[in-house]
């Protein structure tokens, strides 16, 4: 019983002075899972991954935006899906993405749907764990995503065991460079004329190759490069 007290007032010391205490322990769950993954020799499953949005003229918050295209990309497997948000699409200038190319597509939940579909395929056993990695994830993609669970009334059962790790401050960390886009990470790292495409699968295969480079000249494990930045998914 000390120590059980011992530890609470210990986590309690840890978190009063974090400005997200919630956040910090939203991390610390992510990791956790990931160690015990690992110690019991549990798969990890690392998907790079990218949503892109329509901005709903009735809201500037771009993080209410409503999906329209998914992508992923895991070893050679893929998911690349658009869907239709029921709403008319005011940022075709930013991903190419327009009202004509989505009008036959399935709404928005099925495509969500068969994208944790496709997430859960991927798990030799419903105990491995699989870490979604996207750039600015934690700010953009994950609120995003979160906000569809919740207005779709997902289960939550659907999410079990995935996680999202989000590579921007993580690669800010390596790259030092000003601007912390994917397209100005991109251009640095490979000295190549780069124009970030804002496709989902098309960025999740470019974000890999951005990683790669820095983990290998850098000698990290991905799970050691992304530790500080792995999240749940709350809803």
């Amino acid at each position: 019983m000390e120590s059980t007290h011992y530890y609470k007032s210990f986590v309690k010391y840890l978190l009063e002075n974090e400005k997200n205490p919630d956040l910090q322990v939203n991390k610390f769950n992510a990791v956790y899972k990931i160690q015990e993954a690992l110690k019991d020799h549990k798969n990890i499953h690392w998907v790079y991954f990218d949503i892109e949005t329509a901005n709903d003229i009735h809201d500037q918050n771009i993080r209410n935006g409503k999906i329209i295209e998914i992508g992923a990309f895991h070893d050679n497997s893929t998911f690349s899906e658009l869907c239709n948000p029921g709403i008319s699409i005011t940022n075709s200038h930013i991903h190419g993405i327009t009202d004509s190319m989505v009008l036959n597509k399935c709404a928005t939940e099925h495509t969500l749907y068969n994208f944790f579909v496709y997430l859960n395929s991927l798990k030799k056993s419903p105990e491995d764990i699989i870490v979604l990695i996207g750039h600015n994830a934690a700010n953009f993609d994950k609120k995003v995503i979160e906000n569809h669970l919740i207005k779709f009334k997902f289960n939550n059962e659907i999410c079990e065991n995935i996680l999202i790790a989000d590579t921007l401050h993580a690669l800010k960390k390596y790259v030092k460079i000003k601007e912390g886009n994917l397209e100005a990470l991109y251009r640095h790292l490979f000295n190549e004329t780069y124009t970030e495409k804002h496709r989902a699968l098309d960025d999740s295969r470019d974000l890999k190759k951005v990683v790669d480079k820095v983990t290998n000249d850098n000698d990290l494990l991905l799970f050691s490069f992304l530790q500080r930045y792995i999240y749940t998914i709350s809803y």
